[in-house]
């Protein structure tokens, strides 16, 4: 019992020490990480592409939910607003005022559907270098 819980408490403290070196991929590499940035904000989904440097590479149509579309949001109330929408239900931006939505698969009744959201590095990442990329 003793053995096991040394080796646990060795473990931890390596991958710690270990973890020390990662580059933080969300603030070094990816621009616009709180999906703050936007040319036009409107009130339905399907808009992940008004958001600066973030796009749906499919035709998967991703969400992109900000608290502008609270001012916009007459047309459609709740579409995309922030927190509460009629998409997602009730969600507050873990940083920032806006965050995305999308289903990674949902079944839909002509077969599964996916929905992606991505962006372009700002830098190369280089090989032999630990990356951690954080969604919260």
């Amino acid at each position: 019992m003793i053995r096991k819980v040394l080796i646990s408490i060795l473990l931890s403290i390596q991958l710690l020490s270990y973890s020390q070196n990662w580059v933080n991929v969300t603030t070094q590499y990816i621009k616009n990480p709180s999906f703050e940035q936007f040319d036009t904000c409107t009130a339905v989904c399907c808009t992940l592409d008004e958001c600066k440097g973030w796009y749906c590479p499919t035709i998967g149509t991703s969400d992109w939910f900000h608290t502008c579309a609270n001012v916009v949001s007459a047309t459609y109330p709740g579409g995309v607003t922030v927190p509460d929408n009629t998409i997602g239900g009730f969600q507050e931006p873990y940083h920032g005022l806006g965050y995305i939505g999308l289903f990674p698969q949902y079944e839909a009744s002509t077969g599964y559907y996916t929905e992606y959201a991505e962006t372009h590095l700002i830098q190369l990442l280089k090989p032999n270098k630990l990356y951690k990329l954080s969604t919260v």
